[in-house]
């Protein structure tokens, strides 16, 4: 199954930990663009005359600490830590860090970086040394390739896509038409009285190099698209308007959601999920094919109802803004596979190898590993009791056999129904209790 996820940043970090951990098979993409342009993010901008790195950099460490139960520490540091480097030394100071993190490779970069006269016009305060890293590889190799680089050191998938490749800059218009002429004073707006109601660009390039065609080509290939959580007009309304994104999301065939956020971020301060709604709207976005689905863990401006559009709300979780990543990915999940309402369905029915009993790695030495997918796909439908059935072509020994190594060999607190033996015969806790009448 393939998931593009338009993000806004941070907004798709419990999602995609959430649906690798339930769903680990599916192949996930997260669609973002790179106009951030605040703190060192910016300052990398100035100096290297890239994109912004800050998105695509936070991207690759969650999607690393989120798949690795035991981080390399050096790599967190690199990656999450902030620095006050000293004036007139801080190209040393950069290159001592990296060999503290046994990173030494990417020093060049540092010497790239601090080659630039400009350097000399910034205090390299609170400061990303990865952002610096980042933005000079950029400037040297460009984004496909630096982005490789990193993804195949921290192993990870090249997940992340650029909406495009275009050097601009976002401005902010107001209802009042005000201009807020930098992606970090949009960030930090916070103005209900006169409310943020447009986006333009700046440092246009001649000739634009246009959409990412990556980005169009995996908007073509998704199964699912997810505009999930985040900064609404500093991250994903762009990522959407410039160059008319959102024509190919509406020409796309696969399901669509919209995650409505749980919190107001500045840059939308009183602004509600109708208002948000509206905008989209009148950029052209068509969400009569998309479910939009709100929390009701969320504050209360975000989950107005709609009774034109198609709206879900779905208790998610609400922990410091985030919703809780595993409950979101189900959910999401959920009305992909058209389970909105589980009572009313009186059964819920599955195959048993390669659906619920997953196939390992190593799979073809032992029919018994347990993978922890297994595990959870059987847990949770033990917990469905009566209303789980599992009908499969296998010999009923061989699925109790697997049944065993997580509930012991009586299968006594296995509550499923299951239909086995070519699909010829029922047994329920160890026992034969039924068999398909034989049609003469």
């Amino acid at each position: 199954m393939n998931i593009l996820v338009l993000s806004g940043g941070s907004g798709n970090d419990a999602l995609i930990k959430g649906i690798k951990k339930i769903y680990p098979e599916s192949a996930v993409r997260v669609l973002v663009n790179a106009y951030d342009n605040g703190k060192s993010t910016g300052v990398c901008r100035q100096i290297t005359n890239t994109l912004g790195v800050s998105d695509i950099r936070k991207n690759h460490s969650r999607m690393y600490m989120g798949t690795n139960p035991v981080p390399n520490a050096c790599y967190v540091e690199f990656y999450e830590g902030r620095y006050n480097l000293t004036k007139c030394h801080e190209l040393e100071e950069v290159k001592a860090k990296l060999r503290d993190w046994d990173m030494q490779d990417l020093e060049v970069y540092a010497d790239l970086f601090f080659e630039h006269e400009s350097t000399k016009d910034y205090d390299f305060k609170d400061f990303s040394i990865s952002n610096i890293i980042y933005s000079a590889m950029y400037e040297q190799h460009g984004y496909v390739e630096t982005n490789l680089y990193f993804t195949n050191l921290l192993g990870i998938d090249d997940f992340v896509i650029l909406n495009s490749f275009d050097n601009v800059f976002i401005s902010a218009v107001t209802r009042d038409g005000k201009l807020i002429d930098d992606e970090g004073k949009i960030v930090e707006y916070a103005d209900s009285s006169d409310p943020i109601c447009g986006i333009c660009y700046s440092n246009l390039p001649d000739k634009s190099m246009g959409i990412n065609p990556q980005a169009i080509d995996t908007i073509n290939s998704a199964d699912l698209i997810v505009i999930s959580t985040g900064t609404f007009w500093a991250s994903i309304y762009p990522t959407l308007q410039y160059q008319d994104l959102y024509k190919h999301i509406n020409a796309a065939k696969c399901k669509k959601i919209w995650a409505i956020n749980n919190e107001e971020d500045k840059d939308a301060y009183g602004v509600s999920s109708n208002d948000m709604i509206a905008h989209f709207s009148q950029l052209g976005l068509n969400l009569q094919d998309f479910t939009i689905l709100m929390n009701a863990d969320a504050n209360e401006i975000l989950r107005e109802p709609n009774d034109v559009l198609n709206t879900i709300l779905v208790p998610m979780g609400n922990t410091r803004g985030k919703h809780d990543g595993e409950r979101y990915a189900k959910t999401i999940l959920r009305i992909y596979f058209g389970i909105t309402d589980q009572d009313k369905f009186q059964k819920f029915v599955f195959d048993f190898d390669d659906t619920l009993w997953a196939r390992g790695a190593n799979d073809s030495r032992s029919e018994l590993i347990l993978t922890a997918c297994s595990r959870e796909n059987i847990e949770l439908l033990n917990k469905l009791g009566d209303k789980g059935v599992i009908i499969s072509g296998n010999s009923y020994p061989s699925i109790a056999k697997k049944l065993s190594t997580i509930y012991g060999s009586d299968l006594s607190n296995f509550t499923v129904d299951i239909w086995a033996d070519a699909n010829a015969f029922l047994y329920r806790g160890c026992k034969r209790i039924r068999e398909i009448p034989r049609l003469m």
